[in-house]
């Protein structure tokens, strides 16, 4: 999510923190590209990249990673 100002904030904010919920917290920044993918996996991220426009995707990875919480920073991601 450091592609984005507004990503970039949020992760840099939670990575920052001394609020011990997010810090014991995992942390996964969903990505579209290659480029993204490894520049935060670089950074000690959990990345997870895939297609956001594919509502069966995104959905079956909310579930796989048992996901709590979801902040969506796209307008046009999974129209419906």
């Amino acid at each position: 999510m450091l592609m984005t100002y507004r990503g970039g904030s949020i992760i840099a904010d939670f990575l920052s923190s001394s609020n011990e919920v997010l810090k014991s917290s995992r942390i996964i920044a969903a990505v579209r590209s290659d480029e993204q993918a490894k520049l935060l996996s670089e950074s000690g991220l959990n990345v997870l990249q895939l297609d956001l426009t594919d509502e069966k995707a995104v959905v079956e990875s909310l579930v796989k990673n048992h996901s709590e919480l979801v902040i969506c920073l796209k307008r046009d991601i999974i129209r419906g």
